[in-house]
Order: structure tokens, then sequence, then C-alpha cells
């Protein structure tokens, strides 16, 4: 492989990790929303 190819894979890679650690977080409000709505309602 040449080293374009390397630089590419790598872009692709770091890409993929950000999107997952974005969906991570995401969730994870998401489940902190629903966590204070029920709070909220006094369960």
């Amino acid at each position: 492989m040449s080293s374009i190819a390397f630089l590419k894979a790598a872009y692709i890679v770091a890409w993929a990790a950000y999107l997952a650690y974005l969906m991570r977080i995401l969730l994870r409000m998401k489940k902190v929303e629903t966590e204070m709505k029920d709070l909220e309602r006094g369960k």
C-alpha cells in the first residue's frame, strides 16, 4: 500500500471513531434527560 492509501484509511478510521463518540454522548444525554423527567415526576 502506498502512503496515500494509509492516510485515507487513517482518515476513515478517525471519522468513524469521532462519529461513534458523538453518538455515545448523544445517547447518554437522552438517558439523562429521561432520568431528569422521572425525577421531576417524583418517581
